[in-house]
């Protein structure tokens, strides 16, 4: 058995990272988790940099790794939370445009400026802009969990979204926790649900780890049939419109996991943790996933 671990950490892993990571070290950083056994990266975002100044050397980035990462066989993502990032994100030559619709009407004001409703019509729109083209786009649906802003997230809604995105031909979606709010048996009823209406090789899993129970709800989806996860070096990463959201499942606490389990990732468990290490230490951050804290620990 094979899964597909999406990588992270140099989107939605720095975006809330205050501390400037120079560019060099961006796209050093990127190689080496690359050389690590990434085939798909979530690379960066390409939104307001008065909002999120972490990415506003954007387009030098991908400069930097697009070229390599085609010669190792890694599938390049950058985001944006409109049509004008998906553009840019086009301009550099990426093939795989991020896009995400909140289904909550309260994170999708503070996170894109605009209801439900209308990031909805702007994304139907640019999707009927690229068919027949040789972009492929990953629509992620934040908040399809649950919201932390108390307004309720119907299963109806986003069953119904789901179903637009898929005979507009969008077949690439991601479903993430972005609070990190839900329970594995709330994660195992949501996609029960979807499971029931949609094949399951069209959704990926981006689950947080605010409250410790990441690696919990990825190994519900993993039973659920779901065979794609997003992670993020080191655990880092969170929303920046979201309090207290904390990172990602760190990629090699799920590695770990899953090679325990004999389930292939592609990624080597040992090399992951020295690279995590190295990258806290470069850029002046704590790590702290499982597997990099128990190697601090045995070298003590």
């Amino acid at each position: 058995m094979k899964i597909t671990i999406r990588e992270s950490v140099t989107r939605d892993g720095w975006q809330n990272y205050k501390t400037f990571i120079p560019t060099d070290k961006k796209i050093e950083l990127a190689k080496e988790i690359i050389d690590a056994g990434a085939r798909k990266m979530d690379l960066i975002s390409f939104v307001r940099t008065d909002f999120v100044p972490q990415f506003v050397e954007a387009e030098e980035v991908v400069k930097g790794v697009l070229p390599y990462a085609k010669e190792q066989g890694c599938e390049i993502y950058g985001g944006g939370s409109n049509k004008k990032g998906a553009e840019r994100a086009l301009s550099c030559g990426i093939k795989n445009v991020i896009m995400g619709v909140s289904v909550s009407d309260e994170h999708s004001v503070r996170n894109a400026r605009r209801s439900v409703e209308q990031a909805f019509a702007e994304l139907k729109t640019l999707v009927s802009d690229l068919q027949g083209s040789d972009v492929n786009i990953h629509v992620g649906l934040p908040c399809v969990f649950g919201s932390p802003f108390g307004d309720e997230v119907s299963i109806d809604r986003v069953i119904y979204m789901i179903d637009e995105l898929v005979q507009m031909g969008v077949n690439d979606i991601g479903l993430p926790d972005s609070a990190g709010i839900s329970t594995p048996d709330h994660t195992r009823a949501v996609l029960k649900q979807l499971l029931s209406r949609f094949p399951a090789d069209i959704f990926g899993c981006h689950f947080h780890n605010t409250r410790g129970m990441g690696l919990a709800n990825a190994y519900v989806a993993y039973e659920e049939g779901i065979r794609e996860f997003d992670t993020a070096l080191g655990g880092m990463g969170g929303c920046p419109f979201i309090e207290n959201a904390k990172g990602n499942i760190a990629t090699e606490d799920l590695v770990n996991m899953f090679q325990m389990m004999g389930v292939d990732t592609g990624y080597d468990v040992e090399t992951l943790v020295s690279l995590s290490l190295k990258m806290g230490q470069e850029i002046g951050t704590e790590i702290i996933s499982y597997m990099a804290n128990l190697q601090c620990c045995s070298n003590r």
